[in-house]
């Protein structure tokens, strides 16, 4: 079965625990993610015009710099969904990183299909979120019991997901 951790962020909100196939929810965890080289998907969830893009887009990009700096990954092996460009180096370029836009069939997809046979995979979401979902966009919701599902899937893959939500 896969397992699935749902880990405190470094910028300090809170996150659940989750173990699949059975969502089982209990206090939030700090652990130290050490994963071999694999495959990673990044999700900035939101919209340009909400209050909080900016600081979403900031996060997502930081998690891809130290993916990429402190882990070894690199364009090939990270799946990037985001509402917005990014610009990793500051030249106010964008940087061509972004795979896709954030809709619940786009990650869909990156788990199903893009992860290939990977056998580890660490997923980063940052945006805004509730009990039970995700928001990926300004009318798009994902459900966590949907995500749960697409991860059963792909049962053989060893999964941390962190979840960087407020």
């Amino acid at each position: 079965a896969t397992d699935v951790e749902m880990i405190v962020s470094a910028s300090g909100y809170a996150a659940k625990h989750l173990t699949v196939p059975a969502i089982t929810l209990g206090e939030a965890a700090v652990v130290d993610v050490e994963l071999e080289l694999s495959k990673a998907i990044i999700v900035a969830g939101g919209y340009l015009e909400d209050a909080h893009s900016e600081s979403i887009q900031d996060l997502a990009n930081q998690g891809y710099n130290t993916l990429v700096t402190k882990r070894g990954y690199d364009k090939d092996t990270i799946h990037y969904i985001s509402f917005g460009s990014a610009d990793l180096n500051g030249d106010d370029i964008p940087d061509d990183i972004v795979d896709a836009e954030p809709t619940n069939g786009n990650l869909r997809d990156a788990i199903l299909n893009w992860t290939g046979d990977t056998k580890e995979l660490f997923v980063y979401m940052v945006g805004h979120g509730g009990i039970g979902n995700f928001r990926m966009s300004e009318s798009e919701y994902l459900n966590i019991s949907d995500m749960d599902t697409w991860l059963n899937t792909i049962q053989e893959n060893k999964t941390c997901v962190q979840n960087d939500t407020c």
